[in-house]
């Protein structure tokens, strides 16, 4: 038996974005989110060598993790650990990638899932990490 790989949705425009799924032989369901190299490091490595981030660069980082949410929301897909070390930034700041949808699931399952909780749980509403919401 072979892994089956589905290409779930893509983009175009001056990068491109891959979105996609593969299905174990065990029927395990893998999200694959495939970009271009992002060579500026992951947005808590920016934060911790910087000290901190002004509010017009918050402002602009926060718009392209939106942006990624609503590409990965218009293909079914929640993203379920949304968190510094999984937000790439460019060289230049102006590109802002999503990365590791090792917690994703399908928007109908939720980021509980068939009662897993997935995410990390330092991020997470206590009610959420005590699996009450």
């Amino acid at each position: 038996l072979t892994d089956a790989v589905y290409l779930v949705a893509s983009t175009s425009g001056d990068r491109e974005t891959f979105a996609g799924i593969t299905v174990k032989p065990d029927g395990r369901v893998l999200f694959n989110l495939l970009v271009e190299y992002v060579p500026g490091g992951d947005l808590a490595e920016i934060v911790k060598r910087q000290g901190g981030l002004d509010e017009s660069t918050i402002v602009l980082y926060t718009r392209g993790v939106l942006n990624g949410l609503v590409y990965l929301h218009g293909t079914s897909i929640d993203h379920c650990d949304v968190k510094g070390n999984n937000v790439l930034v460019g060289q230049d700041e102006d590109v802002v990638k999503l990365a590791n949808l090792g917690y994703a699931t399908w928007m109908d399952d939720g980021c509980q899932g068939q009662g897993i909780m997935s995410g990390t749980p330092l991020y997470m509403a206590l009610e959420v990490a005590r699996g009450e919401e």
